[in-house]
Order: structure tokens, then sequence, then C-alpha cells
């Protein structure tokens, strides 16, 4: 058995109390979703720019031009920006040309295709996420719902650096480390009271089931 131990996010925080639980659980990133009202989990950029996150902070965001991107980068100076929508080629090569690091979230059937453009356009991890319809709208992620593991260790064979996300909890957390083998394991809304709130035990039963 691999003894393999995966960087470990806390996804989607609100609140600079969730970001320090995060931290005190031994989370390794801690990230934000900013600018995306359609999630009950976005946090407005102002509010962002306030946070102080004790950890290294993600700027995760869906579907945002360039220019916004780089003015989230700005404002927040992020270790990475986490890209969790359809963007571009171009979009990544831009921010890429700028030093910035680019994780590119990846799922359903263009996955493996979408990972290869992501990692051909220069970003550092894609990440194996789960997506889901609802009401005509597309549910970008913290869907709860399992992402495709198979595709995940697929990447990995092809020595893609990628991020497993998508249905992880403290109860999957460490058969999907010793299975897929991910260079870090994302949580959302298996750590959660209620979208968009953190639950201290469940953070802390997620890092400790890993370490």
């Amino acid at each position: 058995m691999s003894t393999h131990s995966p960087l470990i996010k806390i996804c989607a925080n609100t609140s600079e109390t969730d970001l320090h639980l995060a931290a005190e659980a031994g989370a390794d990133f801690a990230g934000m979703i900013i600018n995306f009202p359609p999630s009950p989990r976005h946090v407005p950029l102002e509010k962002a720019r306030q946070m102080k996150s004790p950890l290294p902070l993600i700027a995760v965001t869906v579907n945002l031009s360039l220019d916004e991107l780089l003015e989230i980068h700005r404002a927040l100076n992020p270790y990475a920006m986490q890209l969790h929508g359809d963007e571009s080629a171009e979009i990544i090569r831009g921010l890429v040309q700028e030093n910035i690091r680019v994780w590119k979230a990846v799922s359903g059937e263009d996955a493996w295709e979408m990972a290869q453009t992501a990692i051909a356009a220069g970003a550092e991890a894609v990440l194996v996420d789960s997506r889901a319809r609802q009401h005509q709208q597309t549910i970008y992620g913290g869907t709860g719902l399992r992402s495709d593991w198979e595709l995940a260790k697929e990447l990995i064979a092809q020595k893609y650096r990628v991020i497993l996300a998508g249905g992880l909890n403290p109860e999957n957390a460490l058969q999907a480390s010793r299975e897929v083998q991910p260079w870090m394991l994302d949580v959302v809304s298996g750590v959660e009271q209620r979208p968009g709130v953190k639950d201290a035990e469940k953070v802390k039963a997620f890092v400790q089931a890993l370490r």
C-alpha cells in the first residue's frame, strides 16, 4: 500500500472563522469562491479583501474575464487561481503569462480533453470534480456527488498533477487517497453544517483521516 499522503484543501470558506478552522485542523490550503452570486458559498471581492486567511488562499472563480481575474489576483494575491467554469485556454495562458498559478477544474464527458487543453496552456494542476444540472442551470461544484475517480487515475498515470474533489467526506477521504493517489484532496459539502458554513468536527475528522 502506498504511503502517499495528499495535500488538503478546505474550499468554499465564507468567514474568517472557517478559514481559521481549516488552519487549526491542519489543512494545507483554504479556498474562497469569489464573485459568483449563484453559489450560496460565494464571497464578494470586497468582503474577501477584508478577510485574512492563515493558510495559503486559493481564489475560486467561474467564467470570469481575464481582466476580472487579474483584478481578483491583485486584490487578494492568492496562492493560485482555480478556474471552475468553462474558461478557455486563452484565459489560462493570460494568467500564466502574468506568473499566476492556475488550477483548472474538469468534469463530464469532455474532462479528458479539458485537462489536456489546460495543462498545454500552462495550468499547474487539474481538479477533477462533479457538476450537476438544476433548474436549467449548471451547478459547477459543491454538489456532493462523487467525481470520476477512474478519470483522475488516468490523468495521474499521464503525470498530470491532479486535485480530487466531488463527494468527499471524512468517511471516504482515506479510501480516495489510497485508491486514486491524487496530489491534493479538495472538500466542500462533506465538511459543512449547511452550504457556506463549515462543521468544525467534520473539518477536523477529514484532515485526521488523511494524517
